[in-house]
């Protein structure tokens, strides 16, 4: 999870400073570095399991392509109607950056907060179920299920 927001970020940050680079050596170095934070996409296939339920996998999968596709059909127009409005492709690249970046601080905080709040509890997430049932012979049996969830 890590290694994807940090993949983020430097998509983000990369786009934020592409104004910066003017001569070939720096734009090549800038795809470079796209290039390579753009790698998170191999990563996303892997996320949902953390997030959700195994049960729900298919769905949050599902969710995420359609946010996807939203996002890459308005892209496009969106750079576009960015160009046309100030006639520099620069703000369209800071605008893609912002986003990018946001989304890198937002997961960052996520992650940090969930962390703090394992630490004070001192323990990962614990929950427990006890069930009570009479069977046919009359006598009480105990269930307890104990459901352990665990970050590497």
């Amino acid at each position: 999870m890590l290694l994807l927001q940090l993949l983020i970020f430097i998509s983000g940050v990369t786009n934020l400073c592409f104004p910066l680079f003017k001569t070939y050596p720096q734009l090549v170095g800038y795809s470079i570095l796209f290039g390579v934070s753009s790698g998170f996409r191999s990563l996303v296939a892997v996320i949902p399991r953390d997030l959700v339920p195994l049960e729900e996998v298919v769905n949050a999968w599902g969710v995420y392509n359609l946010i996807v596709g939203l996002a890459a059909s308005a892209g496009g127009p969106f750079g576009g109607w960015i160009y046309d409005t100030t006639g520099s492709y620069n703000v369209a690249f800071c605008v893609c950056g912002g986003f990018s970046f946001a989304t890198s601080l937002l997961m960052f905080s996520d992650y940090y907060l969930k962390k703090k709040q394992e630490a004070s509890t001192g323990r990962d997430n614990v929950t427990g179920q006890v069930e009570e049932s009479d069977d046919a012979t009359g006598q009480v049996k105990e269930t307890v299920v104990i459901s352990v969830e665990t970050s590497v």
